[in-house]
């Protein structure tokens, strides 16, 4: 048993977020590695309630939004007894390292950054961009350890926040290799006879929130031109959020409707992912790219965007997966179509490399910062 007895994690919800998932999963690992773990979050609703550890901890402290809950969070800092603090997402991070200061917090307090930094912030209303940016700048520099979840996260933070890169630290997403391999074969509770029907067919799949970042219009657009010279191909799209009606009326107008489909959220995308002939991910930009890696704990081939910032080093410049320009419709089609044909690696290869982002890595860089 290591000097670390107690580590809180601190997420906004259990809703289906990479950056939910990913605590979820560094909670176990810490919570099977011997010590006592908190996950607290601002709100108990989302469909990731369930996967959580029944050894852990969870507090839920009722907040509406991080900044509402400041109060709460610094008497939940102030007599929580825990040695380390790990927070997610650059609001939540803010008003973490804020209570942590007010409540006189004696441990260290690790912020983590799950996305591209000044690429995501675009999207965002001009003044709260720039809030947010001054109260980074401002409070980063007082956390203990500053985490980015790929060295292109971190680059952008370095230069975006004006943080000395050494002490940016990157620790890559946790993989639950044992658990998506085990998902991979076990038929999902709200799976329809259509899925099943599915998993006879070649089909494309696509996974994640339908928001403006991942440009499912673009994966769209360009598996219409692969339909156009095969017409016994599918394409799957998993995920809910704000452009789904949109996106259903580019399907129809696009006269996609027998072809492309939106299934929503499902608990378990493994199962469908793994038969998949390809996993298309066509993002502006990403931290990381959690998918690509769980495609490769399966097998399964990997179709991307070339995107900042986490999908080039998860297929290591392309040799583990086909890596387009940002934005090329062409090129994306013409990658999908090729892997409809002979795949240049073999299954364990692709496996052999999601192996190399099992959690139990990053479990252990996350306890050799606890321990520094």
């Amino acid at each position: 048993m290591n000097s670390i007895k107690k580590i809180s994690l601190i997420m906004p919800s259990f809703r289906g977020g990479g950056a939910e998932r990913v605590f979820i999963d560094l909670a176990d690992g810490f919570v099977n590695a011997g010590y006592i773990v908190d996950l607290v979050v601002l709100s108990d609703d989302g469909p990731y309630r369930e996967f959580v550890n029944k050894k852990i901890k969870v507090v839920c402290l009722s907040g509406e939004s991080a900044s509402r809950s400041f109060f709460k969070l610094k008497k939940y800092i102030k007599i929580c007894n825990s040695t380390t603090i790990i927070s997610c997402l650059t609001h939540l991070n803010i008003i973490v390292l804020l209570s942590s200061a007010f409540s006189r917090f004696k441990g260290q307090v690790i912020v983590t950054e799950h996305n591209h930094y000044s690429l995501e912030k675009e999207n965002l209303p001009p003044i709260k961009s720039f809030f947010l940016k001054v109260c980074a700048r401002l409070l980063y520099p007082i956390a203990d350890h500053v985490v980015a979840v790929s060295q292109g996260v971190a680059d952008d933070l370095s230069a975006h926040l004006k943080l000395d890169s050494n002490r940016v630290e990157v620790i890559y997403n946790p993989i639950d290799f044992e658990r998506i391999s085990s998902l991979s074969k076990c038929i999902p509770e709200n799976i329809t006879p259509f899925m099943s029907e599915l998993l006879s067919r070649r089909y494309f799949i696509g996974i994640g929130r339908l928001v403006k970042q991942k440009r499912y219009d673009l994966m769209i657009t360009a598996f219409r031109e692969v339909h156009r010279y095969d017409s016994d191909v599918f394409l799957v799209i998993l995920g809910d959020g704000p452009l789904e009606s949109e996106l259903r009326q580019l399907i129809e107008d696009s006269k996609l409707e027998n072809c492309v489909y939106l299934l929503g959220f499902l608990d378990n995308p493994f199962y469908l992912l793994s038969s998949a002939n390809a996993l298309v991910l066509s993002s502006d930009f990403e931290g990381f790219g959690n998918v690509i890696a769980e495609a490769l704990v399966l097998g399964t081939p990997v179709v991307s965007t070339n995107c900042p910032s986490g999908p080039s080093e998860i297929l290591a410049d392309g040799k583990f997966g086909i890596l387009v320009e940002s934005g090329e419709i062409n090129e994306l089609a013409e990658a999908m179509f090729e892997t409809l044909q002979v795949s240049k690696l073999e299954k364990y290869e692709l496996i052999e490399r999601g192996k190399k982002f099992d959690k139990s890595s990053a479990v252990s860089k996350y306890e050799k910062l606890c321990r520094g």
